[in-house]
């Protein structure tokens, strides 16, 4: 199971007897917290993923003749400020570019209703929504208010984002960092007309968000991060019989957490325990394992 979890221990235990007069044996005030960070299988860099549930809910809406679909078109949606990006027509690659104008001016837009559960957000014409969010309700999906921005370069090319929620103040491009985010696009027809739909995934377990997220932790408070294994990819899925690329980027963004100990899981030794040594000895992680032994001294590993 992946997890990450974030718990405070009293790092001063109070030995008084509940017998005790007070006076004798004062409380300790503001006791100084220790913040122990826990991660476990987060399975690198490669690990993200788009569970897009809208899919399976429209196969099924298929095979019962409630719908037809056609045309599923993968790609990416760029979120910035905490913005997303609508298809351009110019293409994703041109619309970030003109995102990036310093000369964009940007202005509020009508704001629009998106369906929208645990793992995407999906844009459609007004006329199919009812239907479609009929289609997910088996999804936990629901309606939410977004809103829009219309931001125009000097060229005159005007672009759409959208922000969830009621957005009073309207995004600040130029400085901002953008993220690609995956999502679908396909045409859906209940029997009244076809309407497009574009869904954006939300990513679930992404390595550089959970890196992030944990960086940000270990420097806001004393602490101690501990990793239980498969921190790392495993096998490539582009080179055969090796092991992923992603790895020597992994142990990087492992030492750069500074943890106090680690065990080595599937992942780690799936090229083998003296390439997972070789692999690690250029950033002397603390890998500990009280169920390792070897009579070659140079493949032992600390017990504790």
């Amino acid at each position: 199971m992946n997890t990450l979890l974030s718990f405070a221990l009293n790092s001063s235990i109070s030995l008084a007897n509940p017998d005790t007069d007070a006076k004798i044996q004062p409380a300790i005030d503001n006791q100084p917290a220790l913040t122990v960070l826990y991660s476990g299988n987060l399975k690198g860099v490669s690990s993200e993923r788009y569970p897009f549930p809208s899919i399976a809910q429209i196969q099924k809406g298929e095979n019962n003749g409630q719908l037809n679909s056609m045309d599923f078109q993968q790609g990416h949606i760029a979120e910035l400020d905490g913005w997303l990006l609508q298809v351009p027509e110019l293409g994703l690659k041109e619309g970030i570019k003109h995102l990036k104008s310093k000369s964009l001016r940007c202005k509020s837009g009508e704001p629009i209703s998106a369906i929208e559960n645990p793992y995407e957000i999906l844009l459609a014409d007004p006329r199919g929504q009812d239907g479609l969010q009929d289609l997910l309700s088996e999804t936990d999906s629901k309606v939410v208010q977004w809103s829009v921005a219309l931001c125009t370069d000097q060229d005159g090319k005007t672009l759409s984002l959208i922000k969830r929620g009621r957005s009073q103040t309207m995004p600040s491009l130029t400085d901002s960092v953008i993220e690609l985010r995956k999502s679908y696009r396909t045409q859906l027809d209940f029997g009244k007309g076809a309407f497009d739909v574009v869904s954006i995934g939300k990513p679930s377990q992404e390595f550089s968000r959970l890196y992030n997220h944990t960086k940000a932790l270990i420097h806001r408070d004393a602490h101690i991060f501990v990793d239980a294994g498969n921190f790392v990819d495993g096998a490539s899925s582009i080179v055969p019989h090796e092991t992923s690329l992603h790895r020597p980027m992994a142990y990087q963004a492992l030492a750069n957490l500074n943890p106090s100990a680690l065990g080595f899981g599937q992942n780690e030794l799936i090229g083998g325990f003296q390439n997972f040594l070789s692999e690690i000895q250029p950033h002397a992680l603390p890998y500990i394992a009280s169920n390792w032994t070897s009579e070659k001294p140079e493949l032992a590993i600390p017990t504790h």
